[in-house]
């Protein structure tokens, strides 16, 4: 089997900023929409590259054990 692209793929990140950050600036990956999902407690990052799309996923909720 030969994979000939991949059209959508999604990154688990724990650090949604520094991940953007890496996306954006040093791959210079264009941003298409930030989504909340709130019962889900994540938010979602898009960046269209030709005709696929890389997601970024982070938990919104506070990790057990963290502290500011």
């Amino acid at each position: 089997m030969k994979i000939s692209g991949l059209g959508h793929v999604a990154v688990i990140v724990p650090d949604l900023a520094a991940s953007r950050h890496f996306w954006e600036d040093c791959l210079g990956l264009r941003l298409e929409c930030i989504e909340d999902f709130p019962a889900a407690q994540a938010r979602l990052v898009v960046y269209g590259a030709g005709n696929d799309k890389v997601e970024l996923i982070s938990g919104t909720a506070p990790r057990a054990g963290m502290r500011d």
